[in-house]
């Protein structure tokens, strides 16, 4: 199913606003981009859409906001046409991709209702204005026993409605997900708690690839990859088994501390995430070939280019194509285990931190600042937390961080322009993006509640992107060369 379609139907659960009897007037107002905002703007008396034109105008709203897709027009029509109410339009839909969780909800709603009828045809069959004493009194303690159940359901829903709009403020609804309102959901893992975990297999992984000692290979020049602030990079050999290995020489003793402090952090950063694909690898050191240094040996990885300097150089990415899709659920990736797997913090990422391997087929970020322990427990939920207002966790803060260094970084990729003002309501690029693209960088940049990475990585675009053939990916990444060299794709 589709992005937009689906992500209609939470608003069964977060749009009570249709339900005008259970909620009181002061909850039932809805944003004009919210789909209950464009079903009344697009009707003549807020209430139904009474004909085809009103319907087109209510499609082209849905599309304008990013609810839908242009793929989902003909699916819509086919579930509903004029005349139809909002009621009616969010039963169809609920009928068509209704969840377990939905149906229940539903059920609930069903069992009241049908108390209400029966209330109804018991009146029409006594005739009210023939009741005898005892009757009467049948029918008040009847009246009563529903009263009290629509005011617990009612002050339930509004309880509901209320705890999203302190969570979630003013929002469109298509960012609010299953999974989040779900309560079986369950929350990630502390970093501490994953490493305590994966720790025998982080040791057997790092004692299978380390590196005792390395050689440079006679009458070759050694090749110099950069200097840092606490020594040199140089490309050698693994004296075992001949495979490249770059090695950091740092000379002893080390006369700039602080970057020494920063070297010994991310050597235990990236041990801590020995098993994601997406960092390069600790391999050991040697700290007795030469007496007056040490040397340190990471994983070489070939041709690892910038991101920016593909970008810059070979043009910026159509949403249409699966690098944008791999690369952003790669990222995503990447950044959800910094975050949820890493005990250290982490400084600011960016695009210059990320860069691309193996003709597009890997995503490495790099260059990262690693800084010491962060707390270790997570806080509750912030999805869960009673007090909105109250300041973020650093895990939450960071979070934050990285969902807005995420939607930078598509913006980067859609416009190969430097997102250095990629940040509020002027973020979003005018480029003839589909909706749902739309939708994804207004939730990263410009929206006050933003999603978290997991409900970003479970977007249907990215978790297609994910699924991409390595083939498919390797010739994408050709041909977007090639047009930038020859003007033309290779054939």
């Amino acid at each position: 199913s589709t992005w937009g379609l689906t992500s209609l139907v939470p608003l069964r659960l977060a749009g009570l606003d249709s339900l005008d009897g259970a909620l009181p007037r002061s909850l039932m107002s809805h944003s004009t981009s919210s789909v209950r905002g464009c079903f009344s703007s697009c009707s003549a008396d807020g209430q139904r859409l009474a004909n085809a034109a009103e319907w087109d105008a209510f499609v082209a709203s849905l599309l304008t906001h990013g609810h839908i897709l242009d793929s989902d027009v003909q699916t819509l029509a086919r579930i509903c046409t004029p005349p139809v109410s909002y009621l009616e339009l969010l039963s169809k839909l609920v009928a068509e991709f209704a969840t377990p969780h939905s149906k229940s909800i539903d059920s609930s709603f069903a069992a009241l209702f049908e108390c209400v009828d029966d209330v109804v045809a018991l009146l029409d069959y006594w005739k009210a204005e023939q009741l005898n004493e005892k009757q009467t009194a049948q029918l008040l303690l009847m009246l009563e026993q529903l009263t009290e159940e629509n005011d617990a359901a009612s002050a339930a829903l509004a309880a509901w409605r209320s705890c999203l709009e302190a969570t979630y403020g003013e929002e469109d609804l298509a960012t609010l997900f299953w999974d989040r309102l779900h309560p079986a959901r369950e929350p990630p893992l502390p970093p501490h708690e994953f490493q305590r975990l994966h720790r025998l297999a982080i040791d057997r992984q790092l004692r299978g690839m380390r590196v005792d000692r390395v050689y440079y290979p006679k009458f070759e020049r050694v090749t110099v990859l950069g200097e840092t602030p606490v020594g040199t990079r140089t490309l050698a050999l693994d004296l075992t088994h001949d495979f490249r290995v770059d090695v950091l020489t740092v000379p002893m003793p080390v006369r700039n501390p602080a970057a020494l402090r920063g070297l010994l952090n991310e050597i235990e950063a990236l041990r801590q995430l020995t098993l994601s694909p997406h960092f390069v690898c600790y391999l050991g050191c040697d700290d007795a070939t030469d007496p007056d240094a040490v040397l340190h040996f990471f994983e070489h990885v070939p041709r690892l280019t910038p991101l920016t300097r593909i970008i810059h150089k070979y043009g910026a990415l159509g949403s249409d194509s699966p690098l944008l899709g791999y690369w952003g659920h790669s990222l995503l990736a990447a950044m959800m285990h910094a975050l949820h797997r890493c005990t250290l913090r982490l400084g600011p990422v960016s695009i210059h931190n990320i860069c691309i391997a193996d003709d597009g087929l890997r995503l490495v970020l790099r260059d990262l600042e690693w800084m010491g322990e962060r707390p270790q427990s997570l806080p509750p939920s912030r999805d869960a937390r009673a007090d909105a207002a109250a300041p973020l966790s650093y895990h939450d803060a960071l979070e934050a961080e990285l969902v807005v260094a995420f939607g930078q970084t598509l913006y980067f990729l859609l416009t190969a322009t430097e997102p250095q003002t990629a940040h509020g309501s002027a973020a979003m690029p005018p480029l003839p993006l589909e909706p749902f693209m739309r939708g994804i960088l207004r939730t990263c940049l410009v929206a006050t509640r933003r999603p978290r990475l997991d409900d970003i990585a479970r977007h249907p675009f990215f978790v297609a992107g994910s699924r991409v053939a390595d083939d498919v990916l390797a010739s994408a990444f050709t041909a977007m060369v090639a047009v930038a060299i020859h003007g033309s794709p290779v054939k």
